[in-house]
């Protein structure tokens, strides 16, 4: 698929963003007026012209940027697809590929759960009833949560999550015991769920979020994102620093029963030792001990941060050789401070994604409001490069950098580490 007949798509089905997240059962609202933003996950607005713009990230595109923001290894020609797709189109031209073109193409490796044998992604398990094919599944799951070999194959240890949907509680009782020797800690069972597309996927997400557990949303910003979690608000507590946010939590999270408390130091949280279950923090600073500290036993901490990385490439088209303002933002370096503090890591991804600028004025407006990532930038300062921008747009009708976020899942032991200094 050529630029210009994506470019011709991108205008073609830009009026179709609202179709696009009801098709895709994407949040919106009763006026589908707001949305939520594939980038940060909080709430976005849809503008008159079809594009939608972050209320906290500040990122703005339309249908097809959604789609790309919010699946970053996603490619274009396999976003449109998935738009025509989604939207019912049917689809008349063949995707063909030359292939020299595709020798030359770089692929992220496999990432194995089972090394050599099963990869990630969809895969489906046929065959004639009753020969087995339910227990060989537990069966590999009980091998897959406990990192032991299938056969003579390495599996890659995580927390499972079985689906049954034709067996009752008890007879996967009987085949656990069978299965997992007694021990299953780390598998997960369900026998009912919604359909894919129909609400399955908002399932798996607050399937971790028990009504009663004690969840802590820590620099909760304007409290948006925590309200979407919809957790009983007598189990949900939330602190932030920022004296706007602050007045405005007092004013929507506080008539609502939710424990607000204000907080400016992320190494001195004002709740006591072991207060909760969950604690979830986005794009805010964090201590891992401070966070060991305030989680009880088998508690997770789940983090989505803003990487080193981030824009890098627009920082540098306006003011090359600035320094990075947050150079320790960086996944593995995070990983290592949580397993530093004793913490199981469940979880540890990083993303890169696009964003797209269509005019000049609002890469201005950009780099003025996240001035920690344009140090000094000013229209004056940085006309002539401006100037240099503006020809892009014209050229290529865009201006593109990178984004960069990274996810971390950390569990902290159901056992005390007698080996840990206390902290």
């Amino acid at each position: 698929m050529t630029e210009e007949k994506i470019e011709l798509f991108r205008e073609r089905v830009q009026p179709q963003l609202r179709d696009y997240l009801k098709a895709a059962h994407i949040e919106l609202d009763e006026d589908e007026f707001l949305t939520t933003c594939p980038i940060c996950g909080d709430t976005a607005g849809i503008m008159k012209d079809d594009t939608w713009l972050c209320m906290h990230c500040n990122r703005r595109g339309d249908l097809l940027d959604y789609v790309l923001c919010g699946h970053p290894n996603m490619k274009t020609r396999e976003a449109v697809r998935h738009i025509q797709r989604t939207l019912g189109e049917k689809i008349l031209e063949l995707d063909a590929v030359n292939a020299n073109d595709l020798m030359e193409m770089d692929f992220q490796p496999t990432g194995w759960l089972i090394e050599k044998m099963l990869g990630k992604g969809v895969y489906i398990l046929a065959g004639a009833s009753k020969i087995g094919k339910s227990w060989l599944v537990l069966w590999l799951a009980d091998r897959v949560s406990k990192g032991e070999k299938v056969w003579d194959f390495q599996t890659s240890p995580c927390e499972v999550l079985y689906v049954s949907l034709e067996d009752t509680e008890q007879r996967i009782q009987q085949r656990l015991g069978e299965v997992t020797g007694g021990e299953a800690d780390k598998i997960w069972i369900a026998t009912e769920a919604e359909l894919l597309g129909k609400g399955f996927e908002q399932q798996i997400i607050r399937g971790v979020l028990k009504d009663e557990m004690k969840l802590l949303d820590y620099d909760t910003g304007g409290g948006e994102f925590l309200l979407t979690l919809r957790h009983p608000y007598e189990n949900t507590a939330a602190t932030e620093g920022y004296p706007p946010n602050v007045k405005l939590c007092e004013e929507r999270l506080l008539p609502l029963g939710i424990d607000l408390r204000e907080c400016k130091d992320a190494g001195r949280i004002p709740f006591a030792d072991e207060s909760f279950d969950i604690i979830i923090n986005r794009h805010g600073d964090f201590f891992p001990s401070e966070i060991r500290r305030l989680l009880k036993p088998g508690g997770l901490f789940i983090t989505q941060q803003v990487g080193a990385d981030n824009d890098r490439e627009l920082v540098e088209m306006v003011l090359p050789g600035a320094g990075k303002p947050f150079p320790h933002e960086v996944l593995q370096e995070q990983r290592t401070r949580f397993l530093d503090a004793g913490f199981e890591i469940l979880q540890a991804e990083e993303a890169f994604g696009p964003i797209c600028f269509y005019d000049v004025g609002a890469f201005v407006w950009f780099a003025r409001i996240i001035e920690w990532e344009f140090p000094g930038f000013s229209v004056d300062r940085c006309l002539d490069r401006l100037l240099q921008l503006q020809e892009t747009v014209e050229r290529e009708g865009k201006i593109v950098g990178t984004t960069h976020r990274y996810l971390i899942v950390a569990r902290k032991p159901r056992q005390p580490d007698i080996d840990l200094p206390k902290q």
